[in-house]
């Protein structure tokens, strides 16, 4: 059971951890214009020597990107709990 992420403010940017999937996600680098806001997302799996899964750039008003965030993550790094965790990142990211 994912109990949902752990937030931390570092620095201008915020990051988000699952423990229990030695997961981490930062955003950064947020801009807003036109009523578009956007931020620069990395993924890590945790751990001595974090290695970086995936990066870009996500419109967070957008569902559509933030689901294909989450469908990114999954592939890229199937969680052994199930689906739990990638909709705790896309309602969260």
């Amino acid at each position: 059971m994912t109990t949902g992420p752990f937030t931390k403010l570092n620095g201008h940017g915020v990051r988000l951890d699952w423990p229990e999937h030695n997961l981490y996600v930062t955003l950064d680098r947020f801009r807003d214009s036109g009523g578009v806001s956007k931020a620069e997302l990395s993924a890590y799996l945790s751990g001595e020597t974090p290695r970086l899964l995936t990066q870009g750039q996500l419109n967070l008003n957008s569902l559509q990107g933030r689901a294909s965030f989450a469908r990114r993550l999954k592939e890229l790094y199937p969680s052994p709990h199930g689906t739990s965790c990638w909709k705790t990142c896309r309602s969260t990211a």
